[in-house]
């Protein structure tokens, strides 16, 4: 850019500048007017600390969560609900009348004035929140804020004790409800031994050993049984060939002299042939002794004496009692095996049911003691909450009447309106630079017609016509004073109150 030009715009920029003027302080006025205008807004904190718990964590534990951040949370969740506010605006009065306000835009407009948010931490890591209230008046601000801070401590012991109820209460039931289970698994354990009382695991190793002596007892019936019927076999043989019965008292020597021939047969037999003489001889002599034996027992049977006789009815009526107790024995005991056999079968079967219900017992005994153990850190822990032992909320600074207004920021605002004044008139003078296509110089006229000017004649304005120029510039700078002025008395007519002939009365929102 040559000089030329950058004369060319200061002339253009002097001859626009009561326009750029009188935009400037248009803006400017409004924003400055404005900026004073608006009504102080006041703003009270109060901090709130999050002390640790009185009793350690080692010796007793509190139910209650100690996410200080997530409490908060809840908290300002609960206390900024529509009811909630409603209730706090009409109990200070906050809006006056309201006539105009439901309670939506109260319940919206106290929730864009409370402000609750954490602190950073200190050095020894305890952490804070801050509550602060926007209000027209110190006094306002401050009696909400501690009002706010007042409710969240409220609301945050509610809520701790209601937890630890709660926790108190579900573990009394878990525990109740444990209780009835294990009463009633007890009564199908006991009922389910007493219907299977002969076949349960605890007594297989005593019936299989009654099995075994059982089945001994049974093989030595059978061999004293096949023993007595020999034996009465024996004897019926024994009274058919002699006519009497051999007795276990003292012997006739015709009986002893056949027992000693018999045993000589017997040795003699292994060591001759049937045919040899000796053998011969020895059976001769038996069959001797044998027919004196029968001679001697016919004579005796033609007496009064009928011993052999007797002794055979004796022998065999013992023998035949012997044989019906065994009998009888038999089939007990043969009833018993079966029994047993039936019930060691049915034993795994029994035990499979048996260790299902223990193992049920015993899952819910666990369950019962653990219930049981968490019930009575649920009930210290709600005695550390009644007697707020644990960790709580303490007011560290209630909330004072500030001295200062927190906004608006008088001299921001000022100084923004003016530069936005500045700015706004840099832009309409531009603006109507770059809307004006008249040709005013010979660089104009050559870019447009493409040819080269001889020489050139400004335009010689008369006196009256720099006169009616002046008068234009000045009307329009008067004219964006008088717009600045009504701007600015209608900005505060619509944000803070109503105007009263010339004075401005700042009304209570």
């Amino acid at each position: 850019m040559s000089g030329a030009d950058i004369l060319f715009y200061v002339a253009v920029f002097w001859r626009r500048l009561p326009y750029f003027a009188g935009v400037a302080i248009l803006i400017a006025t409004a924003g400055i007017v404005t900026a004073i205008l608006l009504p102080p807004t006041y703003r009270a904190s109060s901090k709130i600390l999050v002390e640790s718990p009185q009793i350690s964590a080692d010796l007793a534990r509190s139910t209650v969560a100690a996410d200080s951040s997530s409490q908060i949370q809840v908290i300002t969740e609960s206390i900024l609900t529509t009811a909630s506010l409603v209730s706090l605006a009409n109990q200070f009065d906050v809006y006056g009348n309201r006539e105009n306000m439901t309670d939506l835009d109260v319940a919206q407009d106290m929730q864009k004035r409370i402000s609750i948010g954490q602190l950073p931490a200190d050095l020894r890591g305890a952490a804070s929140f801050e509550v602060s209230f926007d209000a027209e008046t110190p006094e306002l601000s401050a009696v909400v804020t501690n009002e706010l801070a007042n409710r969240i401590l409220s609301e945050n012991i509610r809520q701790r004790t209601s937890r630890a109820g709660d926790t108190l209460d579900f573990f009394k039931q878990e525990v109740t409800r444990l209780a009835g289970n294990l009463k009633d698994l007890e009564g199908r354990i006991l009922a389910f031994k007493n219907e299977n009382s002969e076949a349960l695991p605890d007594s297989l190793d005593f019936r299989r050993n009654q099995q075994s002596s059982q089945q001994e007892r049974l093989q030595l019936l059978v061999r004293e049984e096949a023993t007595l019927r020999s034996r009465k076999t024996n004897l019926t043989e024994a009274f058919e060939t002699y006519g009497r019965v051999p007795s276990s008292g003292p012997q006739t020597p015709q009986e002893k002299l056949l027992d000693q021939l018999e045993q000589t047969l017997a040795a003699q037999s292994g060591m001759f042939s049937a045919d040899s003489p000796n053998i011969t001889a020895i059976k001769s002599r038996i069959a001797a002794v044998k027919a004196e034996i029968a001679a001697s027992a016919k004579a005796d049977s033609t007496g009064d004496v009928k011993r052999p006789a007797s002794d055979l009815d004796v022998e065999l009526a013992g023998i035949d009692d012997r044989l019906s107790f065994i009998t009888q024995e038999k089939a007990t005991i043969t009833t018993d095996l079966a029994d047993l056999a039936k019930s060691i079968a049915a034993t795994p079967a029994n035990e499979a049911v048996l260790n299902a219900l223990e193992r049920d017992y015993d899952d819910v005994k666990t369950q019962h003691s653990a219930a049981v153990s968490r019930l009575a850190e649920a009930s210290t822990g709600e005695q550390i909450e009644l007697r707020s032992k644990g960790e709580r909320l303490t007011i560290l600074e209630p909330a004072v009447a500030p001295q200062r207004p927190f906004s608006p920021n008088r001299t921001r605002l000022a100084l923004l309106s003016i530069f936005a004044g500045l700015v706004a008139g840099g832009g309409v003078v531009a603006l109507m630079e770059y809307l004006n296509k008249t040709v005013r110089r010979p660089v104009q006229l050559n870019r447009a017609l493409h040819i080269e000017p001889l020489a050139v004649i400004p335009i010689i304005r008369t006196k009256r016509d720099r006169q009616r120029q002046r008068i234009v510039a000045g009307m329009a700078l008067a004219a964006g004073i008088v717009v600045a002025v009504v701007l600015a008395l209608v900005v505060v007519h619509y944000t803070t109150g109503s105007i009263n002939g010339l004075g401005i009365g700042v009304a209570k929102i």
